[in-house]
């Protein structure tokens, strides 16, 4: 299996090639169409993880400049709001087609900053540039109702209209896919925003900018600002409280979502949560063992197993428990005995592949999301005790079941209380359906038209007097 970050591991002419697809890097955050320092002129190092060396550095920007962020796409919002669905079509595609052009360069600066072997940024490319390009179809279909009407000579209208700046708060294990998963859907809207990136991975972010800006998207539409972790919750609280914010859109950890929906709800904001999952991966006997391997190293280890959506909790029925840990196994490595310690041949910062059984309930490990290479492995006896495992978590996000029989993958799909469910495959996002939890794990949905309508506000019309003479 191909391990993280493995970019350090690369030939000589393959490094040559990489950095030469660095040109794209700013140093600077993206304000109103300008590309600024931060007012205090302060920066902090961007670093590359497989190394902790520093790659570049960028603003280190405080509150007063997240609020002169907020000013510029509320500006920006008075005209962007106007402009027809149409026009907002042909922006998202001209900036889809520009980061086409540049997918390699993107994927190099993932591959710097946030670690990924590049094969893993190109597919996240690929992946977040198909969210504007769906976008960029959904906006001209964004659409109202005329309901009938409970009185004569009168007509019911119902729109949809844009709610105003999004402040857009975004991960490092995805820098680039969460940001057009969400800038493309609210664009669509025709809302305007302040985008705030990982400080692990501003670089990626900055980019978009910048391609968005080739794009044509007119100033103020798009800001990015970059902060450290020392100012992070001072930009978060103007983000979340400024008046001219309309909607708080994050994804990121459960801990961190509570406490910016207790910020947006001072102003009772609109949020859209995208937080921590705890994925059970259920198998029952008549699953087809390679094939739900296979799609179990897609679940687990895809990105290094750091995704919401990779499966955490590995619930396999007792007849086919011990054939299934035997081939999984041995698809992650011939060896004996599986992981369990740093892979020190490539650094102090890489984590080998690990499987493990025989996991107690009072193990953390057992509850807990753990949001790396690590597997672990449980029996369980009926369908009703895999159902008891699986619910028993405040985590609801993405759940994956392996079976053959009809009514079994008709039944677990509505007794799962998770947001998503895969049934027979170990991937399960696109833009074409709407992702998102329930319970703890978020509020609201991404991708899909549902993922644009988060964006908008419900007006109801009341025309009357509509009969002759009136």
């Amino acid at each position: 299996m191909e391990l993280i970050r493995v970019n350090t591991s690369m030939n000589l002419n393959k490094f040559l090639i990489l950095n030469r697809r660095l040109h794209l890097l700013k140093s600077k955050a993206y304000i109103n169409g300008d590309w600024v320092n931060a007012q205090s002129n302060k920066t902090f190092s961007v670093l590359d993880p497989s190394t902790d060396k520093p790659i570049g550095t960028v603003p280190d920007m405080d509150a007063t400049d997240a609020k002169r962020a907020v000013d510029a796409a509320a500006e920006a919002f008075k005209t962007w709001r106007n402009t027809t669905a149409k026009e907002r079509s042909y922006v998202l595609r001209r900036w889809f087609g520009i980061c086409k052009e540049n997918r390699d360069n993107v994927a190099a600066i993932l591959t710097a900053e946030a670690g990924k072997p590049l094969s893993e940024s190109l597919g996240e490319f690929d992946y977040g540039n198909a969210f504007l390009e769906f976008f960029a179809d959904t906006a001209r279909h964004i659409n109202g109702e005329i309901v009938s009407s409970p009185w004569p000579n009168k007509q019911i209208l119902i729109t949809r209209q844009p709610l105003g700046v999004v402040s857009v708060i975004t991960p490092w294990n995805f820098p680039y896919a969460m940001i057009t998963r969400k800038v493309g859907a609210l664009m669509a809207a025709g809302c305007t925003c302040v985008i705030k990136p990982s400080e692990d991975t501003p670089l990626t972010a900055l980019v978009a900018a910048q391609l968005a800006e080739q794009a044509g998207v007119p100033k103020g539409v798009i800001n990015v600002i970059t902060s450290s972790r020392e100012n992070a919750a001072a930009v978060g609280k103007v983000m979340c409280q400024d008046p001219n914010v309309g909607c708080v859109s994050f994804t990121g950890s459960t801990f961190v979502g509570k406490i910016l929906y207790g910020l947006a709800a001072s102003g009772v904001k609109r949020v859209a949560l995208e937080l921590g999952g705890n994925a059970p991966f259920i198998v029952f006997p008549s699953a087809d063992l390679e094939y739900t391997v296979d799609q179990a190293l897609l679940a687990k280890f895809r990105n290094a197993g750091q995704a919401c959506v990779g499966a955490n909790r590995f619930l396999i029925h007792k007849d086919v428990f011990d054939e299934f840990v035997t081939i999984f196994k041995n698809k992650i490595s011939a060896k004996v005995e599986i992981g369990g310690k740093y892979a020190k041949q490539f650094g102090t910062n890489f984590y080998e592949a690990t499987l493990l059984v025989g996991v107690k309930p009072d193990m953390k490990i057992y509850s807990q999301e753990i949001f790396g290479p690590v597997a672990v492995c449980s029996k369980f006896n009926t369908e009703d005790e895999a159902l008891q495992i699986a619910n028993n978590t405040r985590s609801g996000l993405a759940s994956y079941v392996f079976t053959k029989d009809l009514g079994q993958a008709f039944r677990m799909s509505r007794e799962l209380e998770f947001g998503m469910v895969a049934i027979n495959d170990g991937i399960l996002s696109a833009p074409e359906p709407p992702f998102g939890g329930i319970k703890e794990s978020g509020i609201g949905r991404e991708g899909s038209r549902h993922g644009v309508e988060e964006y908008t506000d419900i007006k109801y019309t009341l025309f009357s007097g509509l009969a002759k003479g009136m």
